[in-house]
C-alpha cells in the first residue's frame, strides 16, 4: 500500500501588534494654537478695555444713538458737560439734545465733520458745540455716532471779532460821510477866492491857494473811495440778476466827458452776460476799471480798452484789457491792497483804493479777481461772477 506523506507546515509566526491609532495632530500643535487663541483675544479684550478707558475719560462729548435717534449710550463726558446723569440721557431723541443735528432719517446717512450745534446744559447754561457724525453697524443695527466738542470761547471770540468789524466799519463810514461836508465847503470858499481875488493877490498868494484846493479837493476823493470802501459790508447781500451790457452801457455814460476828451474807444463783447449779484456795486467795478484804463494809458494813440466774457461751469469770466504801460508782475496782487499805488500822486492823481474797491466787489459775490500782462502788451484785468441761473 502506498503511504501518503505528510507534510507539517511550521507554525506561522506570532501575529504583530499593531501600534496604537495616532492623533490627527501632534498635541504640542494643538496647545500652541489654543496659546494663540487665547493671547489673541486677550489682545482684543485689552484693546477694548483702552479704547472704553479713552472714550471714557474723554472730555468731549460722544453719544450713541439707534436709527431712530434714541441715544443708547454716553459717555461720562457728555453727562459732565450737560450735567445730566447717563441713564437720564439714554432714550432720550439725539436732535433734542443736540440742537442743530438733522433729524434721525438724514442722520444715518450723513458722515460729517464741523458741524455747529447746542445744547442747553442742566443748569440753563448754552454750550456751543462742533460735532462729528458717523454711522456704524452694531449687532447688525444702524447706529449713529456723535463726538462734540465744547467751542464756546473760539465762537465768542470769532463773535467779537465781527462786533468790532462792524464798529470799524461804521466808523469809517460816518467818519468819511462828516468829513466831506467841511471839505466841500473849503473847496468853495478857496475856488471862490481864486475867481474873485486871483488876478489881485499879492506875490505868490495865488499858487498856494492853488495847491491848497487840489489839496482840498485830493482829500475829497480820498474821503469818498473810503466811504464806497467802507459802505461794501454795510448793503444787502447781492442776489438779483443783473446785465452786464447795461452796466457797461451806464459806465460809458458816467464817464463820457474822460471818454471824449481822450479820444478813448471802449469796445465790448457783442453780448455780455446777466449775473447775479449788486447792480450798484457791479457798476462801480467797471467804472473803475475803465477809469484806470483810462488815466493809466500810454502812448502817442488814443485809449483802447475791451470788455469780454466767457462761460465756465456755474461762473462768468470776464475781462477788462487796455494798452496801457502794463503793471509789473512782482506788483500784480499787491496793486489791490488799499492805498497801494504805481505812481506818485503828483504823475497820476488818485487814492489808491479803486482797485480795493474792486476786489472787494468781487469778494462780496464769491468770485476772485488778478491782474495779469494783457495779450498784446497793457494790463489785463480778470474777474469771475456767479452765473444768474446758478442755484448753487
Amino acid at each position: 500500500m502506498m503511504g501518503l506523506s505528510v507534510s507539517v507546515l511550521p507554525p506561522p509566526p506570532p501575529a504583530r501588534a499593531l501600534p496604537d491609532a495616532q492623533p490627527s495632530a501632534p498635541a504640542g500643535w494643538l496647545q500652541s494654537m489654543q496659546r494663540r487663541t487665547t493671547t489673541a483675544e486677550a489682545g482684543r479684550e485689552t484693546a477694548q478695555a483702552w479704547l472704553s478707558a479713552v472714550l471714557e475719560h474723554a472730555l468731549d462729548i460722544l453719544l450713541v444713538a439707534d436709527a431712530a435717534g434714541r441715544i443708547v449710550e454716553a459717555n461720562a463726558g457728555a453727562a459732565r458737560l450737560l450735567g445730566i446723569e447717563r441713564a437720564q440721557l439714554r432714550g432720550r431723541i439725539l436732535d433734542t439734545v443736540l440742537e442743530g443735528l438733522p433729524a434721525a432719517p438724514a442722520l444715518g446717512q450723513l458722515a460729517t465733520t464741523g458741524v455747529l450745534v447746542r445744547a442747553v446744559a442742566a443748569n440753563g447754561s448754552v454750550l456751543d458745540l462742533e460735532a462729528s457724525v458717523s454711522s456704524t453697524r452694531i449687532d447688525g443695527q444702524v447706529h449713529v455716532c456723535v463726538i462734540a466738542r465744547d467751542v464756546g470761547e473760539r465762537v465768542r471770540t470769532q463773535d467779537e471779532l465781527v462786533r468790532r468789524n462792524i464798529e470799524l466799519q461804521q466808523f469809517a463810514y460816518v467818519a468819511s460821510h462828516d468829513m466831506r461836508s467841511p471839505l466841500r465847503t473849503v473847496i468853495g470858499f478857496l475856488g471862490l477866492v481864486l475867481r474873485q481875488h486871483g488876478d489881485a493877490l499879492p506875490g505868490t498868494s495865488g499858487d498856494l491857494i492853488t495847491r491848497s484846493l487840489r489839496a482840498a479837493e485830493h482829500l475829497d476823493l480820498l474821503t469818498a473811495d473810503l466811504l464806497a470802501y467802507a459802505r461794501f459790508d454795510t448793503e444787502p447781500r447781492p442776489d438779483a440778476p443783473v446785465d452786464l451790457g447795461e452796466v457797461l452801457e451806464d459806465c460809458r455814460l458816467n464817464l463820457a466827458a474822460e471818454i471824449e476828451s481822450r479820444g478813448a474807444c471802449v469796445e465790448a463783447a457783442p453780448a455780455l452776460p446777466v449775473v447775479r449779484g449788486n447792480r450798484g456795486q457791479l457798476l462801480q467795478l467797471l467804472q473803475n476799471l475803465l477809469a484806470n484804463a483810462l488815466k493809466y494809458h500810454a502812448g502817442p494813440g488814443a485809449p483802447r480798452v475791451r470788455v469780454a466774457a466767457w462761460r465756465a461751469g456755474t461762473h462768468w469770466t470776464v475781462t477788462v484789457t487796455d494798452d496801457g504801460p502794463g503793471i509789473p508782475a512782482d506788483q500784480r496782487e499787491r496793486v489791490f491792497e488799499p492805498f497801494h499805488r504805481l505812481h506818485q500822486q503828483s504823475k497820476v492823481p488818485g487814492t489808491g483804493l479803486g482797485l480795493a474797491i474792486c476786489r472787494k466787489v468781487v469778494a462780496a459775490h464769491g468770485g476772485r479777481i488778478v491782474a495779469e500782462a494783457g495779450p498784446q502788451g497793457g494790463t489785463m484785468i480778470v474777474f469771475t461772477l456767479a452765473c444768474e441761473d446758478n442755484d448753487g
